[in-house]
């Protein structure tokens, strides 16, 4: 995965992960950041590709 910014530290997850009271190790926490930065990261992706393919669609002559 390409990082083209910083992570969010581990403690600052922490924090957002514990908010509704449920304890969290920090294994748990490095997993669930890791996954949300690939979810972020493919949705990035889809929506770059989106776009590049309607610009595509509205400048094929008919």
């Amino acid at each position: 995965m390409r990082k083209l910014f910083k992570m969010l530290n581990l403690e600052k997850c922490k924090k957002i992960l514990e908010k509704n009271g449920k304890k969290v190790t920090d294994e748990e926490v490095k997993k669930i950041r890791e996954l949300m930065y690939k979810i972020g990261n493919l949705d990035y992706l889809l929506t770059t590709e989106r776009k590049k393919g309607c610009k595509q669609l509205s400048s094929t002559p008919v």
